[in-house]
């Protein structure tokens, strides 16, 4: 693995444990929050789609 691979491979690891707790804290205030998985293009992976994530957030009836 490249320096900038582990790089990159601790940003996300960091990114998504941020994400993680903030799915939880929504959850806890009474949100409801569902993860959707978006494929997209990019010119900076020519012809290897990316998944993406797209978190939508809503008020539980329940809350």
């Amino acid at each position: 693995m490249t320096e900038e691979q582990a790089e990159a491979a601790q940003t996300i690891a960091e990114a998504m444990r941020i994400f993680n707790d903030a799915v939880r804290e929504a959850v806890a205030a009474g949100l409801r929050v569902d993860i959707n998985l978006i494929e997209m293009h990019s010119t900076r992976c020519p012809g290897e789609p990316i998944k993406l994530i797209s978190p939508s957030v809503e008020v539980r009836q329940d809350a």
